[in-house]
């Protein structure tokens, strides 16, 4: 395995999103908090961890409209139509019961992890990925 392959196997995204660092950080934020208003220069990526961001677009008259309630690992844009549900258990072996809704296992397919969504978005996957999730 050459160097460029071990840093790449080594990434670990909770471990990222766990962590401050240059150009990284970890905020919380109140309730009905502004957290990004229309017309800010769009210069960063949230990841949500807890909780829900509420979405609203305010009109020339003033009025505003909420367009979208966001939670944990939900998707917009040119990831929408992708939703990742993840499960928290004891350990890897853990049985638990299966609901029917729930795709294909993605837990070290390195296609679903955030900075790889971000770098080659859902909706420009061929079709035969996009259907075998």
């Amino acid at each position: 395995m050459d160097e460029r392959s071990k840093s790449r196997a080594r990434f670990d995204p909770a471990v990222f999103l766990e962590t401050s660092a240059k150009g990284r950080v970890i905020c919380t934020h109140r309730k009905k908090q502004i957290i990004f208003a229309q017309g800010d220069a769009a210069d960063g990526v949230f990841y949500i961890k807890k909780g829900k961001v509420k979405v609203t677009v305010v009109s020339a008259h003033g009025k505003e409209a909420v367009v979208a309630l966001l939670g944990i690992d939900e998707f917009l844009g040119e990831n929408a139509g992708l939703v990742i549900a993840e499960l928290e258990l004891q350990a890897e072996d853990t049985q638990f019961a299966r609901p029917p809704w729930l795709g294909v296992e993605v837990t070290h397919d390195e296609r679903y992890y955030n900075f790889r969504l971000a770098e080659k978005p859902f909706r420009h996957w061929p079709e035969n990925l996009q259907a075998a999730r």
